[in-house]
């Protein structure tokens, strides 16, 4: 017997979402409102603090990765031979470059 496929619904599937569901969601989108509890302030200072929050975390890393280093200054691990940026998974300077990369699409 032939296996079903399910497909996904596309660009169309939020108009399966009830009116109720809807306007639940729509309080999550970066707006202006004094109502205590919304999310949608919140998310619009995120946004709109994104690009020099990302500036600021790139210039920090930047004027810290020496290339002199031989261990990690974020969290001392000893450098092997040729290594000159920290790839321990736990690491404040790897994370915030992975960061930077996800922020970018990298």
């Amino acid at each position: 017997m032939a296996e079903k496929v399910h497909h996904s619904e596309g660009a169309w599937g939020w108009a399966k979402v009830g009116r109720g569901e809807l306007v639940a969601l729509a309080s999550a989108s970066p707006h202006d409102c004094n109502e205590r509890g919304c999310p949608g302030p919140v998310n619009k200072r995120r946004i709109e603090a994104f690009e020099e929050l990302l500036a600021a975390l790139e210039a920090i890393l930047t004027d810290q990765d020496d290339f002199g280093w031989s261990a990690c200054r974020w969290c001392g691990r000893d450098f092997e031979a040729g290594q000159v940026l920290c790839t321990s998974d736990d690491c404040r300077g790897f994370i915030a470059r992975a960061a930077i990369a996800k922020a970018k699409g990298n």
